[in-house]
């Protein structure tokens, strides 16, 4: 949308009031009908430029919400981004900086970083063992996710248990169902 005519009509108002302030010759009641004009010229002009911004700013979350659920849901298995980019078909590049802009990091920094809420929840409590946790988590094994672990919470998982104070007899007598992990139990998690 072009806004050629609305910017020549501005022009030509702001030029008739500077002429007037400099021939001293303005009153208070011109300056308010030239401003309302200028105004009235400006609004839609704002409006439409908002509008727009809004459009873009959509364009651009909607892919972002969606990678984020599909992350949130398959964090257990192995994530590649083409299977995201599958998902909510986008190319790569925009994906990259569109991810990153929103969420202020990189879309894998995002999975570990589930991938750890949901081990933390898990070690606390839950009397599965560290191995069985970094496989439903998604890392693969244990090596792997005392490492994420440790970056992302200071501390080891192992470290985790002892300072909550847990340890495995204690929660023998729990049935922690597998819906625990929030995945079905024939979740296939290659």
């Amino acid at each position: 949308m072009s806004f050629a005519g609305e910017e020549q009509e501005a022009e030509r108002i702001f030029d008739e009031l500077s002429s007037r302030i400099s021939e001293k010759s303005v009153r208070t009641e011109d300056i308010l009908f030239l401003t309302e004009k200028v105004l009235s010229l400006v609004f839609p002009v704002l409006d439409t430029i908002i509008k727009k911004a809004v459009k873009i700013f959509d364009m651009r979350i909607k892919p972002v919400i969606s990678a984020m659920e599909y992350l949130n849901t398959h964090y257990a298995k192995k994530v590649r981004c083409e299977d995201i980019l599958r998902e909510i078909l986008l190319c790569s590049t925009d994906f990259y900086e569109y991810f990153r802009s929103f969420i202020h990091t990189t879309y894998s920094l995002y999975l570990q970083t589930v991938r750890v809420s949901r081990a933390h929840r898990a070690i606390a409590f839950t009397p599965y063992s560290l191995s069985y946790i970094a496989n439903m988590c998604g890392f693969g094994d244990n090596t792997y996710m005392t490492k994420c672990y440790k970056k992302h919470k200071g501390y080891t998982p192992t470290e985790e248990r002892m300072r909550m104070n847990i340890s495995k007899p204690e929660y023998s007598h729990l049935r922690v169902s597998h819906d625990f992990f929030d995945l079905p139990e024939d979740t296939d998690r290659k």
